[in-house]
């Protein structure tokens, strides 16, 4: 098992460094060809990706977008955690709470998180609060689905054998339950931070004096592709690192499962 996962992590590395190699090689072949497949001026190559955040770290600005960015982020996201797995945690196993608030929570999940971006900025104004009050509602549906699946599928048999033994509704619940549903929770987590970083680029591309959406608009105005596309990626390698880091706490908590992977 710990050889197949190390063979997965070289063939992760090894498909990135091939995909950089063909893009750097193409944007080489292409910038000197007598006629460009692309214009090179709206295709940058990797290196001039990582000049241009250098750039903007040398200047400070990269630091100021990615704290506030990520500020909004986890804001956001603790408020949708806590509001997912609570209420989907108390739904799937009050079936009395579920079909009072399941219809409710299955008219509004459908429908897209930026048609009710104006609205948050008419409620909360174009401040701070509008920004995590949007990423937390953008990220809840996510987190609370997986939870709610998590729960009602417990295996019955679980339960019984629980209240064999003397448990009651609550014990059953957090010694049972909770523990049966973890991979799934864990699962809606980290999907819902996933939904937050994607949530946080629409909110800051429109309503927003700063951070790492607002910079990939006033690049884009600019016509400052090589920056522009830089900070798509480095929105791309926070999801990868957050990524990891879920992939470690599964494998330290779902230890007794053989199929987490780190």
């Amino acid at each position: 098992m710990k050889k197949s996962k190390k063979t997965d992590r070289i063939w992760s590395f090894l498909s990135l460094a091939i995909f950089i190699a063909i893009w750097e090689i193409f944007c080489a072949l292409n910038s000197i060809s007598d006629t460009p497949i692309i214009n090179t001026a709206f295709f940058p190559s990797p290196h001039k990706l990582v000049t241009a955040i250098v750039n903007q770290i040398k200047n400070g600005q990269f630091q100021k977008d990615l704290f506030i960015s990520m500020g909004r982020v986890i804001k956001g996201f603790l408020i949708a955690a806590v509001l997912g797995v609570g209420s989907g945690v108390l739904c799937g196993f009050f079936k009395p709470l579920s079909r009072l608030f399941n219809p409710i929570i299955e008219l509004f999940r459908p429908i897209p998180a930026m048609a009710f971006l104006p609205i948050f900025l008419l409620w909360f104004g174009i401040g701070e609060s509008s920004k995590v009050a949007f990423i937390a509602f953008g990220a809840f549906f996510t987190i609370y689905v997986n939870t709610y699946r998590s729960i009602i599928y417990t295996s019955p048999l679980l339960i019984r054998a629980a209240q064999c033994l003397g448990a009651n509704k609550i014990q059953v619940l957090m010694k049972v339950g909770i523990p049966n549903s973890l991979p799934g929770i864990l699962t809606g987590l980290r999907l819902g931070l996933g939904t937050s970083l994607f949530v946080l680029v629409a909110a800051e591309l429109i309503a927003a004096s700063a951070g790492l959406g607002f910079r990939i608009m006033e690049c884009r105005n600019n016509i400052a592709i090589a920056i522009m596309l830089a900070y798509a990626f480095i929105i791309g390698i926070i999801g990868l690192f957050f990524n990891f880091i879920f992939g470690l706490l599964e494998k330290r908590l779902l230890r007794w499962s053989d199929r987490v992977e780190a």
